[in-house]
């Protein structure tokens, strides 16, 4: 735990870095921005606790995933997503081999884990790729048009000890 939040306090330290140039430059926003950026990172020492890995697990295999590197798993993948999460929630795991796939969304209570020695490979057909239209605006979408992605998440909650959206990925 503590490296996914090593990692995204050190993503808020670069964020914070740039700030200065834009502070040199007059920018109006730049230091609410700042100071909200500190507000965040002080918040999230403050209350992330570690994750409790849920004990359902819900293997890609079971839903027909094959990690074979060619086959498109997109619907075996979102199938174990969607029971998962209709389940209360748990692990979904990728278990070894190469999984290819489009677009998956994840849900509440939703842990994705991809074991050692397996990956999660992109399709290379852009149609495995709808255009989302998400209801709440990210600077992705709004200001590079970015509508389109492999890993889509909207709405996701981890309320109580129960609900997470969680992505362990062995390196």
């Amino acid at each position: 735990m503590k490296q996914y939040l090593t990692i995204y306090i050190n993503y808020v330290i670069i964020i914070l870095l740039y700030i200065p140039t834009a502070i040199a430059q007059d920018v109006e926003w730049c230091q609410p921005m700042k100071q909200r950026l500190e507000q965040i990172t002080d918040n999230l020492e403050r209350n992330l606790l570690p994750w409790k890995v849920p004990e359902q697990i819900f293997k890609v295999e079971c839903f027909g995933a094959k990690g074979d590197g060619q086959t498109k798993n997109t619907m075996a993948v979102q199938r174990a997503i969607d029971t998962c999460s209709e389940s209360g929630g748990g692990v979904v795991l990728f278990s070894k081999g190469d999984y290819v796939t489009g677009t998956f969304k994840i849900k509440s209570g939703v842990m994705i884990e991809v074991s050692e020695g397996s990956r999660i490979l992109g399709s290379t057909d852009i149609k495995d790729y709808p255009r989302m239209v998400e209801e709440f605006k990210s600077v992705m979408s709004e200001n590079y048009h970015f509508c389109q992605s492999l890993i889509y998440a909207e709405k996701t909650s981890r309320q109580c000890e129960e609900k997470w959206l969680y992505i362990h990925i062995y390196i």
